[in-house]
């Protein structure tokens, strides 16, 4: 007589094997929500250069700074809104000049809600103040008046409503 043999795996086997595959596809998530996060970051400080190029293209020609209420078609510069912070209280960009209009920054926020800053023709550098609001605390005079160096900062918000359908002045 033979005895029948059936090959297959245990119900603690395919339990363990499940596991494994749930615990690969979590970090897996993780990791790309990390690199995607750090994509954004990216843009956001791509576009803070070039519109302090588009910026400082208009200072050559005008002796100053484009005015606060200006758009970003000012400095002829398009930003891609989905790499930034859609928040309620807040927006995502600010455009802060002194009275002069002889120096500005240009604040934003990444979707990771990282904020980024930019004075003038300096560099891109990471915001380590409190982001301002569009309305309470802290206030974009707070932000802006110690970067400037002046009380007297105008601002404007590039998107406004805090989301990534507001008021964009051009963008895509």
């Amino acid at each position: 007589m033979h005895k029948r043999f059936f090959a297959g795996f245990t119900v603690v086997e395919l339990l363990i094997v499940i596991v494994v595959i749930g615990i690969i596809a979590r970090i897996s998530m993780i990791a790309y929500n990390g690199v995607q996060l750090k994509g954004h970051d990216t843009a956001v400080q791509d576009n803070l250069s070039k519109i302090t190029n588009g910026y400082n293209n208009y200072f050559a020609d005008n002796n100053v700074y484009p005015p606060a209420d200006s758009t970003l078609s000012t400095a002829k510069v398009q930003v891609n809104r989905a790499s930034y912070s859609d928040t309620t209280t807040s927006g995502a960009m600010v455009y802060c000049t002194n009275a002069a209009r002889s120096e500005y920054v240009l604040l934003a926020r990444a979707k990771s809600g990282r904020a980024y800053y930019v004075i003038s023709d300096g560099p891109v550098k990471s915001f380590t103040g409190t982001y301002p609001v569009t309305s309470g605390s802290p206030t974009v005079a707070s932000a802006c008046d110690p970067l400037l160096g002046s009380a007297t900062a105008t601002f404007a918000w590039i998107n406004t409503g805090g989301t990534t359908s507001g008021t964009w002045n051009y963008g895509y």
